[in-house]
Order: C-alpha cells, then sequence, then structure tokens
C-alpha cells in the first residue's frame, strides 16, 4: 500500500451543478455556484466523516475553543469562498484565495477546469468580507498562489504561471509561463504554499510522491531540476529555479521567523522541519537528488526534524510563525500550524540550539496538557465542529491571525479515493483569531483603513513601514519596493520621494534603529536592488559591510548569506561551446571574500553556518547542486575553511557539520588534497564529520586517475593521523563504508600505514577490516579465527564472520561452513517424527515455531543468521545444502532468513524446496518475501516446484476481496492477546516499517498513518500492491554472480546503488557487479509493493493478536471505549466487549517491557 499523509487538500471534484441564482442571504453572485451529488462510500475510523451535518459558520462560530482573551470571527464563507486551499493578500488589504475544485482527478485533456482566484474585500471596515470578484477561472488542479512584480504567480502542474492585469479590470488578460515540469502523480502533494522570502525569492513546497524536472518552458526536453518532498525557491529576476532545502514528506505552508530562518509544516513524519540553506532532512521516502550529502549515516537518516513527539495524529497543513501586533506581545515568535484531523491550530515554541533549533509543546500560555479536544500545552484552537480543516494559518493586514477553512466532512485525500462522486463542493470559511482582552466583542477591523492601497504610497513612507510592529506590513513594504527597482539597472523610481534617496534611508535604518526586525528588513530591502551594491552614496559602507559587524548575530549572519546571493551571483551560467568553461562573471562586491573569512570567527554558530551556505553557492552557484563556477579559484581553503571546522557543533545541532561539509563538498571533488591539513588541524565533532566524507566523496570520483592518484594521498595521510583516534577513526568509517561496494584499491604500498594504526588498539578492528577489503586477507584471519572459537565472544564472532564475508576467500568459507555444522548451545532440538523428519502441522504453533520447545538463544541465532548472510557473498552448490543441514538448528526467525537468502540463486532455489519434500524444511519458514521471489523466478522448474509445495502465491482481485472478508471475521472474533500480538509483531513487522521512533526504516514511518481503521489494515495486508508509493517501490539488481537482490533504492551515485530490504538488510552493489540484460543494466522496478502478500497464511490467532496490537498499540493510550471500536472497527461495539476498560490490556505489554510503540506492516 502507498502510506501517504492524510493531506491538506481532501477534496474531489463531483459532478456538481452550477447555477447563478439568488442565495438565501438575498445575494445574486456573477459565479458559478456549485452543488454537491449525495454522498459515497464512507469510510470508517481516522477517515470516517464528521458526526454531525454542515452547520451555518455562526453556529461553527461557536465551537471555537481559544484562550482566554481571544475571539474567532468570520471573514467570508460559502458561496463567496470555497474550497479555499491558498490565500494572500495585495497592498490593499483585499484577501485572494486559490479555490480548488478539480482535486484530485484534474479535468481530462482538453476541457476547462473551475479551480478559480478570488479577489475577498471589506469594504464597510466591519470585520467581514462584503465584495467577491473573480479575478482568473479555468485551471485544474491549481495548488499555489502569490502575488508579486505587478501580477500573479500561479502553480498549475505542471507550469508555474504569472497573471496579469493590464488595464486594471481585476481581470486576469495575459499570463505567461515561467517554468515547465511539476509532476501530478500524486495529486495531493503537488506544488503549493507559495510565500515570498525575506531574500527576494518565491518560495514553494513540494511533496515526496511527486516528481518534478523544473525547467524553462522553451526547453521541454532538458533535464530540469530535480524537486520531491522540499523546499525549493524561484527568483522573479534571474528566473533561477532551485531545491533550496531537500526532504521531509508533504510539506504544505513555509513561514520565516523574525531573523529570517524558514520552517515547514509536514505530514505523516514529524510535523515541524527547520529548514535551513543546502539542509539534506529526513525523507518520507526516496533519495536526496544530490548523492555526496552523505546524510544517510546520520541516525535520522538525514538531518533531523526539529520535534521528536507529536501532536493528535499526523495531518499538517499551513504555518505561521506569529509576528503580528494585534496580539499581546508575548504571543510573537510561536509558531502554529494546522491540524486536519483534529480540526484544530496546534502551537510550538522555538528553542535555538546552535544553528538550528528544537521545538516543544506551547505550554508557557497554553497551561498543562488536557488532551486533543481541549485548549491546553500545544492546542491554542480547537473545533468541536469537526468539518473545520485548517489548510493555510498566516499573519494578516490587522495583525490578527487569519486562517483558511477547507470545511468539508472528510478529514483526508482517502476519502476522495473512496468517494470521488460525493465529496463537498459547497463549503468554505475564512476565519480570524483576534485579540479582545477584556472586552469581548470589540470591533476589530479586517485592515487598517478601508481605503488602503500601500502601492500608492511614496517610497519614503514604504521606508517607514519598515518599522512597523506588524510583520505583514513590513513584508509588503519590502515586496512593493522589490516592486520599484528596474531589474539589472539599479536605479529606485523617484516615487513620492523627498530629501535623501530611499537607499540612505535604508542605510540610516539598518546603521541606527533599536529593532531588530527593522534593521533585518532594511538589509533584505537593499539586498533586492542591484544598485546600492555598487555604490556607496554618502554612506561609506556598503549594507553587508555594516550588517556583519553589527552586534547581533542575525545581522551577522545574513550579511554572510547574501554576499553570496547578490544578483550578480544569482545570473544562471552559460557554457561556452567553444571552450567548455563557464565564461567569467565580474563581482561587484570585491570586499565579499574577505568578510566572509573574517565572519568565519565568529563565535555564534548560525553566522558560521551562513558563511558556509556563501561558501557553497560561491563554489557551485547552487545550494543542493553542482553547477559550473568561475569562483573557485578565488577561495583561500586556509582562511574561508580553518576556522569553520576549528569548533565542535553543539549536542542536537546536526545542520552544521552538515553545511560545511557541503561547502566543502563541490571543491574536493575537484581536487581533496588541500582539504586533509585542514581537517586536521583540530580534532573535533566537525572535522571528524567531514573528514569521514572526504575520504567517501574520494572514493567516488569518477575519474579514474584522479580517483587513484587522491585514494593513494588520502592512505599516506591516514597513515599520518593514526594516533589522533577521533580523526582516524572518522576517517577509517568512510573508507570502509566505500570499500564494502567494491572499487579499485590504493596502489601504494599499505603495510606500514595500517602496521600505524593497528598499532592503536582503538582503531584496530576497523584498521584490519579496511585492510581485508582492499585485498589484504592477513590482516582479516586472526578475526576470522574466532568464527568457531567457542571462547570468544559473540562480538568477536560476529566482527570474523563479517571479516569472512568481506576477504571471500576459499578459508573465509570453510570457516562459515563450518559454523553451521555445529550445533550451537543451547540448541534447538524439535520433535521429531519417524524417520527424523519434521513433525505434522499439530508440532508447531500457529506461528510456525515448533511447539513446547525452548528456542536457541538470542545470540547463538545472531550468529546463524550473519553467517548464512556472508555466505551469500560466496558461490557453490554446497552452501545451500549445508544451510539447509543446519535448518533443524534454526529458530523461525533465522530459518525464514535463511530461506531469504536460498532464493537468491536458482539452484540453491532448488536445494530448499527439495527440502521441504523431505520434510526437512517447513513451508512456515518461508518469509513472505521468500515466496515472492520464488513465484518471480526466471527458472520455470523453481516456479513450478514451489506452486506445488508451498501453493499458489498471488490470488486474484475477487479472492483477495473474499479474503479480506474471512480475515474481518477472524479479528472481530475472540479475545485478543497483546502480548502474543507484540510477539508476533516484532518478528512480522518492525523488519521493515518504523513507529514512533521504534522499527526498521525499509517501509514508510507510519507514525500519523496506515493503521487507522481494521478495513484499511486488512486490505494493505491482504492487497499490498493496490497503491505503492513512489519511491518505495521494489528494486530488482540482477548480478554478474547470479544473483538477484530486491529492496528500496535508498542511495544512488554513479559508483554504486544500495538497497534497503526487510530485516533491515543493507545490499551495497558495485555498478560494475551489475549484469548487463538486452545491452542495459540488469536494474528493474517491480510493479508490486515492497512489502510482500502472504502475511495473512499466519494462524487465526496470531493474526487477530497481531491485528489489534496495530490497530491500538499501548502507545496510543487509547482504553477501548464503545466509540474507539466503532471508529477502528466501522461497527457497534458487542455488549461481551464492553466489560473490559480496554480490549487491549495496557498492562501485561508494560510489564513484558515492551510499553513503546512498535512498526506496524504496511507498505
Amino acid at each position: 500500500m502507498k502510506s501517504r499523509p492524510a493531506a491538506s487538500v481532501v477534496l474531489v471534484l463531483c459532478c456538481a451543478q452550477a447555477s447563478f441564482a439568488a442565495q438565501p442571504s438575498g445575494k445574486t453572485y456573477n459565479f458559478p455556484i456549485y452543488k454537491n451529488n449525495p454522498p459515497g462510500k464512507q469510510l470508517t475510523g481516522a477517515y470516517a466523516p464528521a458526526d454531525s451535518p454542515p452547520l451555518a459558520p455562526e453556529e461553527t462560530q461557536k465551537k471555537f475553543k481559544v484562550p482566554k482573551g481571544f475571539e474567532v470571527r468570520l471573514f467570508a464563507s460559502e458561496p463567496e469562498v470555497v474550497n479555499p486551499v491558498a490565500m494572500t493578500w495585495d497592498e490593499r488589504g483585499r484577501l485572494w484565495v486559490l479555490e480548488l475544485y478539480e482535486y484530485p482527478k484534474g479535468v481530462p485533456k482538453g476541457q476547462k477546469g473551475r479551480d478559480r482566484i478570488k479577489i475577498l474585500e471589506d469594504t464597510d471596515a466591519d470585520g467581514k468580507a462584503d465584495k467577491v470578484t473573480v479575478f482568473a477561472d479555468g485551471y485544474s488542479l491549481a495548488t499555489g498562489l502569490a502575488l508579486g512584480n505587478g501580477g500573479v504567480y500561479l502553480g498549475v502542474a505542471p507550469d508555474l504561471l504569472f497573471l496579469e492585469d493590464t488595464n486594471g479590470d481585476d481581470k486576469a488578460d495575459r499570463t505567461t509561463v515561467l517554468k515547465t515540469g511539476f509532476g501530478m502523480e500524486d495529486r495531493h502533494e503537488l506544488l503549493n504554499g507559495f510565500a515570498w522570502g525575506p531574500d527576494g525569492w518565491l518560495y514553494m513546497t513540494h511533496g515526496v510522491f511527486t516528481h518534478s524536472k523544473v525547467r524553462d518552458p522553451n526547453d521541454p526536453d532538458g533535464f530540469g531540476v530535480q524537486v520531491d518532498a522540499a523546499l525549493a525557491r524561484y527568483h522573479p529576476r534571474t528566473k533561477k529555479f532551485e531545491v533550496f532545502a531537500d526532504g521531509t514528506s508533504n510539506p504544505w505552508g513555509v513561514d520565516w521567523n523574525e531573523r529570517g530562518d524558514a520552517f515547514v509544516s509536514a505530514c505523516v513524519i514529524h510535523h515541524l522541519f527547520h529548514m535551513a540553506p543546502g539542509g539534506q532532512y529526513n525523507r518520507q521516502g526516496g533519495t536526496w537528488a544530490n548523492p555526496y550529502g552523505y546524510v544517510g549515516d546520520l541516525p535520522s537518516k538525514g538531518l533531523p526534524a526539529i520535534v521528536d513527539w507529536r501532536h493528535y495524529r499526523a495531518a499538517h497543513s499551513g504555518i505561521c510563525i506569529y509576528q503580528g501586533d494585534q496580539w499581546p506581545a508575548e504571543w510573537r515568535g510561536l509558531v502554529f500550524l494546522g491540524n486536519i484531523h483534529q480540526s484544530a491550530i496546534n502551537c510550538d515554541r522555538l528553542t535555538p540550539v546552535g544553528s538550528t533549533y528544537r521545538a516543544e509543546k506551547e505550554s508557557k500560555l497554553l497551561g498543562p496538557d488536557k488532551g486533543p479536544w481541549e485548549v491546553g500545552a500545544g492546542n491554542f484552537l480547537v473545533c468541536d465542529d469537526h468539518w473545520f480543516r485548517p489548510v493555510s494559518v498566516q499573519t494578516g493586514p490587522d495583525g490578527a491571525m487569519w486562517i483558511a477553512d477547507w470545511s468539508d466532512k472528510y478529514p483526508c485525500y482517502q476519502n476522495a479515493q473512496a468517494d470521488p462522486e460525493g465529496v463537498d463542493r459547497e463549503f468554505g470559511r475564512i476565519w480570524r483569531v483576534v485579540w479582545v482582552g477584556d472586552k469581548p466583542g470589540r470591533t476589530v477591523a479586517s485592515r487598517s483603513d478601508p481605503e488602503m492601497d500601500l502601492k500608492g504610497l511614496g517610497e519614503d513612507d514604504l521606508v517607514k513601514l519598515l518599522s512597523h510592529d506588524n510583520s505583514w506590513q513590513r513584508r509588503q513594504a519590502q515586496r512593493i519596493l522589490q516592486d520599484f527597482t528596474d531589474s539589472y539597472t539599479g536605479s529606485w523610481r523617484a516615487k513620492g520621494r523627498s530629501g535623501a534617496s530611499p537607499q540612505e534611508t535604508l542605510r540610516e535604518l539598518l546603521s541606527s534603529s533599536s529593532k531588530l526586525a527593522t534593521r533585518l528588513s532594511a538589509l533584505w530591502t537593499l539586498r533586492l536592488a542591484p544598485g546600492p551594491w555598487i555604490v556607496s552614496l554618502k554612506i561609506g559602507s556598503t549594507p553587508l559591510k555594516i550588517a556583519s559587524v553589527d552586534d547581533r548575530a542575525e545581522m551577522r549572519q545574513w550579511a554572510a548569506r547574501l554576499t553570496a546571493e547578490t544578483p550578480e551571483n544569482l545570473v544562471e551560467i552559460k557554457l561556452s561551446t567553444a571552450a567548455g568553461r563557464p565564461a567569467p562573471i565580474p563581482i561587484r562586491d570585491p570586499e565579499g571574500l574577505s568578510r566572509l573569512a573574517t565572519l568565519t570567527t565568529d563565535s555564534d554558530a548560525s553566522v558560521r553556518a551562513a558563511v558556509a551556505v556563501a561558501l557553497r553557492q560561491l563554489t557551485s552557484r547552487s545550494l543542493t547542486m553542482d553547477l559550473p563556477s568561475p569562483l573557485t579559484e578565488k577561495l583561500d581553503l586556509d582562511i574561508h575553511f580553518r576556522e569553520l571546522l576549528a569548533r565542535p557543533s553543539v549536542e542536537g545541532d546536526f545542520y552544521y557539520p552538515h553545511i560545511v561539509w557541503m561547502a566543502m563538498e563541490p571543491l574536493v571533488a575537484r581536487d581533496p588534497q588541500p582539504f586533509f591539513p585542514l581537517v586536521s588541524a583540530h580534532e573535533n565533532s566537525v572535522s571528524a564529520y567531514c573528514l569521514r566524507r572526504v575520504m567517501r566523496r574520494i572514493c567516488d570520483l569518477t575519474d579514474t586517475g584522479a580517483r587513484e592518484k587522491h585514494l593513494n594521498a588520502a592512505m599516506e595521510f591516514l597513515g599520518t593521523i593514526a594516533a589522533r583516534t577521533a580523526l582516524a577513526d572518522a576517517a577509517l568509517d568512510g573508507l570502509i563504508d566505500a570499500f564494502k561496494s567494491k572499487g579499485a584499491p590504493p596502489t601504494i604500498k599499505l603495510e606500514p600505514i595500517f602496521a600505524r594504526l593497528t598499532a592503536n588498539s582503538a582503531l584496530a578492528d576497523k584498521a584490519r577490516r579496511l585492510a581485508t577489503l582492499l585485498g589484504d586477507t592477513s590482516a582479516s584471519r586472526a578475526l576470522i579465527a574466532k568464527i568457531n572459537d567457542a571462547n570468544a565472544s559473540v562480538e568477536e564472532r560476529l566482527k570474523g564472520i563479517q571479516a569472512a564475508r568481506e576477504t571471500k576467500d576459499a578459508a573465509a568459507k570453510a570457516e562459515l561452513l563450518k559454523l553451521l555444522k555445529t550445533p550451537l548451545t543451547p540448541a534447538l532440538s524439535p520433535p521429531r517424527a519417524e524417520g527424523g523428519k519434521v513433525g505434522d502441522q499439530s508440532t508447531l504453533s500457529p506461528a510456525g515455531e515448533r511447539a513446547e520447545v525452548r528456542g536457541p538463544s538470542d545470540q547463538a541465532q545472531q550468529l546463524y543468521v550473519e553467517t548464512v548472510r556472508a555466505l551469500s557473498a560466496f558461490d557453490g552448490d554446497e552452501i545451500a545444502s549445508s544451510v539447509v543441514d543446519a535448518w533443524k538448528n534454526f529458530s523461525l526467525p533465522t530459518r525464514r532468513a535463511a530461506a531469504d537468502v536460498l532464493v537468491t540463486r536458482s539452484k540453491w532455489c532448488r536445494t530448499l524446496l527439495a527440502g521441504v519434500d523431505k520434510r526437512s524444511v517447513d513451508p512456515q519458514d518461508f518469509s513472505a518475501t521468500a515466496r515472492r521471489a520464488l513465484a518471480k523466478s526466471s527458472d520455470n522448474t523453481v516456479v513450478d516446484h514451489a506452486n506445488r509445495v508451498l501453493g499458489r502465491y498471488r490470488a486474484t482481485g475477487e479472492d483477495k476481496l473474499k479474503l479480506i472478508a474471512e480475515k474481518r471475521k477472524v479479528v472481530l472474533n475472540g479475545e485478543p492477546d497483546i502480548k502474543a500480538g507484540y510477539e508476533v509483531a516484532k518478528r512480522t513487522c518492525f523488519v521493515c516499517h518504523k513507529l514512533y521512533g521504534e522499527g526498521a526504516d525499509v517501509g514508510p514511518d507510519l507514525t500519523g498513518v496506515g493503521r487507522s481503521t481494521l478495513d484499511a489494515l486488512l486490505h494493505n495486508i491482504v492487497d499490498p500492491n493496490e497503491v505503492i508509493g513512489n519511491g518505495f517501490e521494489n528494486t530488482e539488481v540482477e548480478l554478474k554472480d547470479g544473483r538477484t537482490l530486491n529492496g528500496r533504492i535508498v542511495e544512488d551515485t554513479p559508483t554504486r546503488l544500495k538497497l534497503l530490504a526487510s530485516g533491515p538488510t543493507e545490499h551495497l552493489i558495485a555498478r560494475s557487479d551489475i549484469a548487463v540484460v538486452n545491452g542495459k543494466p540488469g536494474i528493474r522496478t517491480s510493479e508490486l509493493s515492497l512489502m510482500p502478500e502472504g502475511l495473512e497464511q499466519m494462524s487465526d490467532a496470531d493474526f487477530r493478536n497481531m491485528i489489534w496490537y496495530l490497530l491500538n498499540p499501548p502507545g496510543d493510550n487509547r482504553p477501548m471505549t464503545p466509540q474507539l471500536w466503532k471508529e477502528l472497527t466501522g461497527e457497534e461495539m458487542p455488549m461481551n466487549k464492553s466489560a473490559r476498560s480496554s480490549a487491549i490490556d495496557r498492562r501485561g505489554v508494560v510489564e513484558s517491557g515492551v510499553e513503546s510503540d512498535l512498526a506496524c506492516l504496511l507498505l
């Protein structure tokens, strides 16, 4: 199953009728009003419709719960606004709303869509919209909206459009395609969340399961910029598009705090990310566009979110970091996020941690946690009308917080799939949350002046607005001043100017304002006009120089970042066809490099990180991908990098070492050797982090000659730091990681180097392992000798097994086979039937374990499992025979792991299936993964044999529906045993999935979705191929040695692939080992899910126990009430269940030590 977040847009277009009739209010509208069809199929559980009919807006207003002193006011409702998916304001304070009717299917090609842009205006200052204008319509799947540069930016996949009103009648009459190539695979993860950043770029968020290659419209076949699960940005002058930060899941919305740092809300995985420039963050699926960040080895598999806890469920949409002036000051800087499933606005508080942040539930102002349906810690607003679906949260022109409410009985895109013809098309609301203090009901106008027109102000007045206490005013003024500039000329229009030029006034604010927000706004505004970067005017210093010596780190941070973002540095580089090299571009900030050098010594980590960001841009012209750059030779590595490497990062700050590495990486790829003395000048966490990646990057060089040269130098350097344990350990890790997938070894003499390394006892084991990987089998002999040494520790024996796998010679193979022939203590002694055969099914427990037999120790089984996996790297028919002969000593998990190995080769399959014929191998010993591999074998003999002894693998669609119905009865009949359910889940589910941080990362992290109802769970288990998420497809790789390996791709570089399979098991595959099939590399993307079928074949008791555990694990902390039973099953709770406080008793699980939530088995 494709596990997706509960989307921030949740409806599909019904076959609605349109009318222009008068409404009950007596108003007549000059735009179509669509009516609903009757609802169709209804889902249950988390996807159940709201439990009440639609309320009038005035009634919904009574259902809001907010902290004392706040009120929720209605600004607009249906039919003035319906299905609002995005909103923004113009300089007159008018609200622009994007209505999304065509989600999720869109209209058939050639037909006109019904998505439209409306302008809502409050003309009489009563706080409610009373004038509606349709600016543009006829779109299909329009999801992004922003105003600027005299027009409207509209995201309508596959295009980014620019709409203009050339005659001032509030009607779009000119359309320009700015970019194309935006993907449409997943209709609830399209480009969205348009917002202007403080740096003058247009930012947008983009979901993980939609894949875009963004390019110019006049280059339809160009490769473009790869985007999925990212925060991206577009520059209105240079037309440059790039990924600002890579990762997350389905982010929907971006906002900036006062210091200009970006944050996004996300779904399914953790809900809040600080998206720092150039960051590569944890992803729900897929891989990062740039493979050389090497963030996959972090504990969080990418830079982490700034939270490791959750609000109610996991469907967040919209984010607002409140910086208005209508609320009391203590609310400023708090993060507000829409929560669709909770019908709430959550609230978090940010705390800086080095160069990044940590967030916790806000409780100082909201008080303690009172549950998901009450105001308290983390819950700022809760609505008891569950039609309330907040999708956008922003600070408005009045300084209050505005909310776009999709307003729908359905909470999720799942409903749209289930009922595409019967979803609501009639509702939508815009709410304002205002502060009234001790004066309930007092008037709070929606804009300060009904005649507001900021664009009509002169430049002097606009500059004054940069000191406004409401961030909306500051941002609008900044955008308008940007519109006043003429691209690339640096001249500002003389509009309303008196006395000093706006540049001079801005510089005065920059130098002398007591407000940080004002100084930052002045800097950002100056940055938008090229001219001030060239001419000093009457102030004898450039704006960046002023900012670089400010006493606030926030100013110095932006002085560094903007050094690399002057308009000249943003121009796309065109390669010369004659020389093949980029043409030089003059640098108009000659002090920039020296400024960066000075700021590398800053005591604040955020400033040094910003220097690294600038260096990354100057060396690659991209935050995330490498582009040709003419500036490389201008950098003094010693000056610009030594200090960045000199200080360790604080605990919890993974971004700082990452961005330092990203700044180094383009230069390391060109010539790594100058970095050896830099990374070894200091021994700390940052230098170690970067050194590991320097070594790995050298091994990933694609030029054979350069790789050999630099690898030899790297090994010599490694020998010089053998006594410096932390650095040498990191270097060894990088080299070991690289050589797991082969690659040509160094060509210099290595014995003296390894002698120095092994002399350091803390490095000896890793040094021997690297030596083994490089072909020195003598280095591994001592380790391999431990494999069958009964006096050696399990850890020593496991290291020996690993060394044998990497040595791959006859002696190593012999040691591994010897271990299989030696029963380990305590051994498994299953009941034997007559003749030494495995007994019939009556001797098996429902899970396949031999009944009434104490299983072998976990340590013994670990040795068996790793031995069998190590043997998978060797050739020889005797391997399969030896494994099958040792079968009687294996526990069920070990037998299944062994079967997974043997099915990778055709001859081994035959031996394994012969074991079934002889009854030494039981059909229960085959995992679903192994069953699939047998069914898909290219050897027809194997397929026929497997069908004969194991049964047919795949059921038809009709059979699956029958099976789902049967299994539903199994689950609902009988009492579940939660303790037993945990044991089943542990050996079946946890090998692939993660829930609340526990489990494996093979499949999606399903903490927030996938286990909400019995029907959903059964469909996902019985028919996992029904919907498959992009990035979670099963990739099959055929190797030259005859093996076929499966898994999802988690690393893809020019030199190797990394697959992650159940277990979890990593397969590192050198591209040189991949077989050529029909003239192409033997890499296939299966049409089947990574999750196998057949899991329903376990016993009824085990299946029931597992399902109930997954539906309501102890960590959910939900007593089994009649309401919850109905939510999970869609049925009324039987009387015989009601006597229990919980159908899943927490006590037994807690006592057994498995209190934490566990992974489920859905894909």
